[in-house]
């Protein structure tokens, strides 16, 4: 059986109701948090990779699209952004002038975002050569790192939002 002389009465009931509702009202009074309060400021500036490792052109037309979504989200609040799309595996046929099935949006999004920074995997890229027994052509511009996989890891130590799409 509870003991009710240890529970507040009258005035002590008054005082507590007071205090909590003053903290409703404080509550109530403050403005509204917004998912987009305090994230946005002119002059920011925002870095995201985008990792491709499979030869799959819905993924690399998803990446593309998305960075492309990206570059113009931050352009239209006064912002920039700087892209990497590293690819490794059999994403670095998205780099390839031979093979890559993304090639007219690749020279449209490169000829559009001077920001955006193309990065093959030179591991994959040695591995191809050797099974295909000849040099493996990249589109203009890419960039070659020895590994594909610490690129990214790299550049998520700079602090580069990491996307997989």
């Amino acid at each position: 059986m509870l003991d009710q002389r240890k529970w507040p009465t009258g005035p002590a009931i008054l005082g507590l109701m007071a205090c909590l509702l003053t903290g409703i009202l404080a509550a109530a009074a403050a403005p509204a948090a917004s998912p987009t309060r305090g994230a946005s400021a002119p002059g920011r500036h925002h870095r995201i990779v985008y990792h491709v490792s499979s030869n799959d052109q819905p993924t690399m037309q998803r990446a593309l699209g998305t960075a492309d979504n990206a570059f113009k989200h931050y352009r239209s609040r006064g912002e920039t952004a700087r892209i990497e799309i590293v690819a490794n595996g059999g994403g670095v046929h998205m780099m390839r002038s031979d093979t890559t099935p993304v090639g007219p949006m690749l020279q449209y999004m490169r000829s559009t975002y001077p920001d955006l920074v193309l990065t093959a995997c030179g591991i994959t890229r040695t591995i191809m050569e050797t099974n295909e027994a000849q040099a493996i052509p990249l589109l203009e511009g890419v960039g070659v790192v020895t590994s594909g996989v610490v690129r990214v890891v790299e550049l998520q130590e700079q602090g580069y939002a990491y996307l997989k799409p």
